[in-house]
């Protein structure tokens, strides 16, 4: 008895290019550093539902009392120590079809499914581009439908009396960014000095690359060792951890390895393999990394503990942050693809990131 040839239904033909995606995704994702660092580091999670993404971050801390002790009367006072925080979810979709036509003059019997796969390709590393460029966009913009990305975090006026960093004028997950909003006290010119968490909890320190406080020239080749050591130091001493990456703009990275080449005497000899002697000079010990779509003349100091990328996953599907649908347009002889992702990025501590910018103008 010859065996019939079935022609898989709508449904089974999507589960197939949905499982496609999930071999192809980490191929491109390689291509940015950033993304397949939050995907090895374990940092793009699916969620678990809900309309919207919320979490409770800590701003107050208790105080632990001294006392004798045989203590006498212990108090037990009720202490608001966190706040509610949520974004919205993102949706994006990249589409594309083909006729008929097209699917005839291919030879072979499963013409469609090979189709099938190149799209598949093509959107998903389109797709996968698209959100490496939204990892760094501002999605408090009005308007805007793109994810919540790194300048979400960073919007200033002006600077902190007597310090060289931005003062911030933001609200972020709908909490304000500005410094003693929630309350606090600080001694000193923040961030140098002591005071309460709550002070800064939701604050980011944003340094002036420009600033006279690292050289009166102005020029980032000449001032960013002391504008980077200046912002990792407070950024580690108030966030309790060190960052773990320098994401910098690609003119800013030039200048920094032009500005230490005078450090090295190179000797290659026959047979030597390619040498970037750059590839691990590191800050205080942070690895300096840039990639397409930073900002320009823009430097980030990434806690990876403090950012996710949160997706909604379709039922029925492999869990990951991209699914696809196919369609019929009979009306039009089209088969119909479609990529989507429901998702966004999330700060969860931006008190623990930084960034390096030009705030004022030279001289100041």
């Amino acid at each position: 008895m010859a065996q019939e040839n079935i022609v898989p239904n709508a449904f089974i033909e999507a589960r197939v290019l949905n499982n496609m995606i999930r071999e192809f995704m980490p191929l491109y994702m390689r291509k940015r550093w950033v993304l397949n660092e939050m995907k090895k580091r374990g940092r793009i999670t699916r969620a678990t539902g809900g309309k919207r993404i919320e979490w409770r971050p800590t701003f107050k801390r208790r105080k632990m009392r001294a006392s004798p002790v045989n203590p006498t009367n212990i108090s037990f006072p009720r202490q608001v120590d966190e706040r509610q925080a949520f974004l919205n979810w993102r949706h994006g979709d990249i589409g594309e079809s083909y006729n008929l036509f097209d699917e005839l003059v291919e030879a072979g019997e499963h013409a469609w499914f090979r189709n099938a796969v190149s799209t598949t390709k093509r959107l998903v590393e389109d797709a996968m581009e698209t959100l490496c460029d939204w990892f760094y966009l501002d999605g408090n913009t009005a308007g805007s439908y793109h994810w919540n990305g790194l300048e979400s975090i960073f919007s200033t006026t002006g600077l902190v009396s007597g310090s060289p960093v931005g003062a911030l004028d933001g609200t972020y997950a709908q909490l304000s960014q500005v410094l003693q909003y929630y309350g606090g006290t600080w001694t000193g010119n923040w961030p140098d000095g002591t005071g309460d968490p709550q002070y800064c909890a939701w604050t980011p320190i944003v340094c002036d690359a420009t600033n006279d406080e690292f050289g009166t020239t102005n020029l980032w080749s000449a001032n960013w060792k002391k504008a980077i050591n200046y912002t990792l130091t407070f950024q580690e001493t108030l966030a309790r951890e060190k960052p773990d990456v320098l994401l910098m703009a690609t003119d800013w990275h030039r200048q920094v390895k032009d500005s230490l080449t005078e450090y090295f005497n190179i000797e290659l000899t026959n047979g030597a393999k390619d040498v970037d002697v750059f590839k691990d000079a590191r800050p205080s010990g942070v690895q300096i990394v840039s990639e397409y779509g930073i900002p320009a003349e823009t430097c980030y100091g990434l806690c990876f503990s403090g950012l996710e990328i949160k997706y909604l996953s379709k039922p029925g599907t492999p869990d990951q942050l991209l699914f696809q649908d196919e369609d019929k347009d009979i009306s039009a002889s089209q088969r119909l693809f479609a990529l989507q992702t429901f998702s966004n990025m999330v700060v969860t501590k931006p008190g623990s990131q930084s960034k390096i910018c030009a705030i004022t103008e030279p001289g100041t």
